[in-house]
């Protein structure tokens, strides 16, 4: 059995199978809806809830013609979600009735090999087999028709079913998040030793695709890019760890890391790439100074800085003065003019402590000394362009 209890008033789900008319299951409305909304993505067009008119005209030569309307609330759902299905059984759907003068099992649907073609087979009152083909138009209604006469009497059933759970507008943005989900993005990352392991932020890579993360940019080389791995994450801090898979490029790191915590006042700069679409591939500076050492909503894992950051940037190295590497770059204040954040180096640290390698951190400073024209020249070598789910 699977998220939804049901609820057997006979025996055996191979009675719902194999002799329809006479099962009975229940499947309340809120039950359905937690179903649907969880697993929004994968239902079948014909799955939901859906509200069913039946008009029914009948004719006969005592009392001629009456009609009466009846009104229910359907659930169809497919068969695999209670129990694991039978190979044959895969494109099947339970009919249940939730509301109305009759409830319970109301019949089995089969998805037809053709786009939106449909059987049900249920039965009517007296328990007579009844088979429907039928087209689920726009994904959100269709209709029934039967007829039939007893020798006496002549009886015409047109039955409406619209979709009303779940609306077009929770389809709509269940596959607008998906589609974003796995869209193309890109962050900044940086070495974090000579070996090709890459510190960055978890957000930029979360999302990757079949291990679908790209690394370029490094030694400023556009025209190159790089498979890499994710070794080791702390979602908790946003930090992530990756390694190159391919022959990683030869490099000099040519900067430390300082785990002491910065003082408000200190200069700093940032380098990443921001906004690739419309700023282009090539690294960007900005600088400014330790606003805080504490960062959002008082967070003591982060500083805030005045160096302008915008996306694009997150998981780039934030720099003091002598090119120390202070934190990593993970976000900006959306309400607040120059306000970013950036996660304390000291967390990396930890972090490496989890890698199945034992890694060293650089230990030469080449940029202590220069002037900062001269820091980023030989600082951006080491700084790479990290693309997700990209082509």
């Amino acid at each position: 059995m699977k998220a939804i209890s049901l609820k057997f008033f006979v025996i055996s789900v191979f009675c719902i199978i194999c002799n329809y008319t006479h099962a009975q299951l229940s499947l309340t409305i809120s039950e359905a809806k937690e179903t649907f909304s969880k697993e929004i993505i994968d239902l079948d067009p014909i799955e939901g809830i859906y509200d069913v008119q039946n008009n029914v005209m009948v004719y006969s030569p005592d009392y001629g013609n009456q009609s009466t309307k009846q009104h229910f609330t359907w659930i169809i759902i497919k068969l695999d979600r209670y129990w694991e299905a039978e190979p044959h059984e895969k494109n099947d759907f339970v009919v249940i009735s939730a509301e109305g003068s009759v409830k319970g099992f109301m019949g089995i649907i089969r998805k037809l090999s053709q786009e939106s073609y449909y059987t049900f087979k249920g039965a009517d009152a007296r328990g007579r087999e009844k088979n429907y083909r039928f087209y689920l138009e726009n994904g959100v209604a269709f209709e029934l028709k039967d007829q039939n006469y007893n020798g006496y009497a002549s009886m015409n059933k047109h039955s409406t079913a619209l979709k009303s759970y779940p609306t077009v507008l929770m389809y709509r943005d269940a596959f607008s998040a998906e589609a974003q989900k796995n869209a193309a993005s890109s962050g900044t990352g940086f070495f974090l030793s000579n070996d090709g392991y890459i510190v960055t932020n978890n957000h930029v890579i979360e999302n990757a695709q079949n291990g679908n993360i790209k690394i370029t940019g490094i030694n400023e080389d556009y025209n190159k890019s790089y498979m890499a791995r994710v070794e080791v994450t702390d979602k908790q801090n946003d930090l992530a760890i990756l390694k190159i898979t391919d022959a990683s490029p030869i490099m000099n790191v040519p900067y430390t890391f300082k785990f002491t915590t910065s003082s408000v006042g200190e200069e700093c700069f940032v380098l990443g790439y921001p906004l690739i679409s419309s700023m282009g591939k090539n690294i960007k500076l900005t600088n400014g100074i330790i606003s805080s050492k504490t960062g959002f909503d008082g967070n003591i894992a982060q500083y805030q800085i005045s160096a302008p950051v915008q996306p694009g940037n997150s998981g780039g190295p934030l720099f003091d003065k002598n090119g120390n590497i202070i934190g990593i770059v993970q976000a900006k204040h959306t309400q607040a003019e120059n306000a970013g954040y950036a996660i304390k180096a000291s967390y990396i640290r930890n972090l490496v402590e989890l890698l199945p390698t034992t890694v060293s951190f650089p230990q030469r400073n080449s940029l202590n000394g220069k002037t900062l024209p001269q820091q980023v020249e030989l600082a951006s070598k080491s700084v790479c362009l990290i693309i997700v789910n990209g082509k």
